[in-house]
C-alpha cells in the first residue's frame, strides 16, 4: 500500500475519528490491568471483577444508545466537550472511591462521556471515502495502546498504585481536546459539502443490503459478547494458572505485536478483503486459541494462545467495522453499532459472573467461543451480498471494455 493510497481529504476526518473512537475504548483496551489493579485495591471476588469489567460499557452503552437515534440533534463540538467533561468527573470520582459500590457508579458516569467520544469518533471515521482502510487502521491504533498499556500499567501499578491507572486514563483525555479545531473546521467542510452535493448516492442503505445489516448488528453484538466475556477474564486466567501478574501483562502486551499484524494485514488488503473465508479461518483459529486454556496450559502456550487470539481478534473486529460501512456509506448502522458494542462488552463479563464461581475460568472460553459462533453466522448474509455486488461491478466493467 502506498502513501497515496490513504487520500488527503481523509486524513482530517479520519485522524479525529481514530483518535476520538481510540480514547473512548481505552478503558475497554486495557481492561485486564485496570481490573487486576483494582482487584488488589478494593480484594475484589470474581464475580465483583464481572461488575467492574461491566461498569464503563454500561456507561459507554447507554450513551451510544441515546446518541444512535439523537446525534443528529448535537453540536458534534459541543458533544466532544460534552463527553470530555462526563470522562474527567468520572476518573475524578474514582479517585475518591472508598467501596466498590462507589467505584461501580464513578465508572458508570465515566463510561457516559466515553460513549460520546466514540460515537463522535466513529462518525468521522465513516464519513471518509476509504472506510476499510481507516477502520484497519483505527483498529492497529487499538492495538498499539493496548500494548503499550498492557505494558506500562503494572509498572505504574507498582510504583502508584491503583490511582495511576486513573491518572492514565484523565491523561488520554488530553488527545481528543486537541481535535476540537481541526473538528469545527471539518463539520464546515461537511456542510458546504452537503450543500453543494446533489448526489445522495453515499446517505442511501439499498434495499439488498437491509435485511443483512440488521443480522450484521446482531453479528457486532454477539462478537463482543465473545470479546468481552474473554478480554476481562484474560489476566484472571492467568494469575489463576500461577503466573504472577506482572508476567501475565506483558504476555498481554506481547500479544498486541500479533493484533497489529492483523490490522496491518487490513490496511493493505483494503476493500480487497472482501471475502467470508476471511472470516471462516479466522474463527477457527479464535476457538483454537481459546480452546487451548482449558487444557493445564504452561506459560508458553498461555503466551501463544493470547498471539493467535489478537492477530484473529483485530481481523475479525476490522472486517466486520468495514463490512458495515461498505453496505452502509450514510454511516447510520456505524453509529447503531456502537451502542451493540458496549452491550456486548458489557453482557459477556455479565453472563460470565454468574457462571465462573461456580464453573470456574472454563464457563469464561465456553461462553466466548458460543457466542463468537453465533457471530460468523450473523454475518454471512451482508458477506455475500457484498461479494455478489463486486461480482456483478466487475462484470459490468469487463463487458463495456468489451463492447469498446
Amino acid at each position: 500500500m502506498s502513501i497515496a493510497a490513504i487520500r488527503v481529504e481523509n486524513l482530517k476526518p479520519g485522524l479525529i475519528g481514530t483518535i476520538c473512537a481510540l480514547v473512548g475504548y481505552s478503558v475497554i483496551f486495557l481492561l485486564p490491568s485496570f481490573v487486576e489493579s483494582a482487584a488488589q485495591e478494593y480484594k475484589l471476588n470474581e464475580q465483583q471483577l464481572g461488575w467492574l469489567g461491566a461498569a464503563d460499557t454500561a456507561g459507554l452503552a447507554i450513551s451510544t444508545s441515546i446518541m444512535a437515534f439523537a446525534l443528529h440533534r448535537f453540536n458534534l463540538s459541543r458533544l466532544l466537550l460534552l463527553g470530555l467533561c462526563a470522562a474527567v468527573l468520572g476518573n475524578i470520582l474514582s479517585l475518591f472511591a472508598k467501596e466498590i459500590v462507589d467505584l461501580l457508579w464513578s465508572r458508570l458516569i465515566a463510561g457516559l462521556g466515553e460513549g460520546l467520544l466514540v460515537v463522535l469518533g466513529m462518525y468521522c471515521l465513516a464519513k471518509t471515502h476509504d472506510t476499510n482502510r481507516w477502520f484497519a487502521i483505527y483498529t492497529a491504533a487499538a492495538v498499539i495502546l493496548q500494548a503499550i498499556g498492557l505494558f506500562l500499567l503494572p509498572r505504574l501499578i507498582e510504583h502508584w498504585g491503583f490511582v495511576s491507572v486513573i491518572y492514565s486514563f484523565m491523561l488520554l483525555l488530553i488527545a481528543p481536546l486537541l481535535c476540537l479545531k481541526p473538528l469545527s473546521i471539518f463539520l464546515k467542510e461537511l456542510s458546504t459539502q452537503a450543500e453543494s452535493d446533489t448526489d445522495n448516492s453515499r446517505s442511501t442503505v439499498l434495499d439488498i443490503y437491509k435485511k443483512p445489516l440488521f443480522l450484521s448488528l446482531l453479528a457486532v453484538l454477539f462478537f463482543y459478547i465473545s470479546i468481552g466475556t474473554f478480554w476481562t477474564y484474560a489476566a484472571t486466567i492467568g494469575t489463576s494458572a500461577g503466573f504472577s501478574f506482572e508476567w501475565v501483562s506483558e504476555a498481554l502486551s506481547l500479544s498486541m505485536i500479533g493484533g497489529f499484524a492483523g490490522a496491518l494485514l487490513l490496511v493493505y488488503l483494503g476493500s480487497s478483503a472482501k471475502n467470508y473465508r476471511i472470516y471462516v479461518i479466522s474463527a477457527a483459529f479464535m476457538v483454537g486459541s481459546l480452546s487451548a486454556l482449558l487444557l493445564n496450559f504452561s506459560d508458553n502456550l498461555y503466551l501463544v494462545a493470547l498471539i493467535v487470539y489478537s492477530i484473529v481478534w483485530s481481523i475479525i473486529a476490522s472486517k466486520l467495522y468495514s463490512d458495515v460501512a461498505e453496505g452502509d456509506s450514510s454511516g447510520r448502522f456505524i453509529t447503531a453499532c456502537q451502542p451493540l458494542i458496549n452491550i456486548g462488552f458489557a453482557l459477556g463479563p455479565l453472563l460470565a459472573s454468574q457462571w465462573v464461581l461456580k464453573h470456574g475460568n472454563s464457563s469464561v472460553i465456553y461462553i466466548a467461543v458460543a457466542a463468537l459462533l453465533l457471530s460468523m453466522l450473523c454475518i454471512y448474509p451482508l458477506v455475500k451480498n457484498l461479494s455478489q455486488t463486486v461480482r456483478n461491478l466487475t462484470s459490468s466493467s469487463s463487458e463495456k471494455s468489451g463492447d469498446l
